[in-house]
């Protein structure tokens, strides 16, 4: 039976580890037309958050910012490793409401 210390150590390099990965830096936001950065009152990272609460282990691969039915959308796609295609989140970029999800094949 391992001791505490043991027990403890491995706890930490187990959350550590699970941190790292979601600590990932968030790639460069593309905007559909130039000045929609500047209209959106959530920031980028604080969108990709909320978007990454819907897919924990995944790792966002693009982000985009677009007009989308009258509404300003960050638009994420999310990667999870051993599964095929990606995730698509939608984030409201005013109100950070998820607006949407979809699975997208290759």
């Amino acid at each position: 039976m391992p001791s505490v210390p043991a027990v403890v150590v491995l706890g930490l390099l187990t959350l550590t580890s699970g941190v790292a990965a979601q600590a990932a830096p968030l790639p460069k936001v593309k905007e559909e037309k130039a000045g929609l950065l500047a209209q959106a009152k959530i920031t980028p990272d604080s969108a990709a958050k909320l978007g990454s609460a819907k897919y924990p282990d995944a790792v966002i691969q693009s982000a985009e910012i677009e007009e989308e039915d009258g509404r300003l959308i960050y638009s994420f796609d999310f990667k999870t490793a051993g599964k095929a295609g990606v995730d698509e989140v939608q984030v409201d970029a005013k109100t950070g409401e998820v607006v949407g999800t979809e699975h997208e094949d290759e």
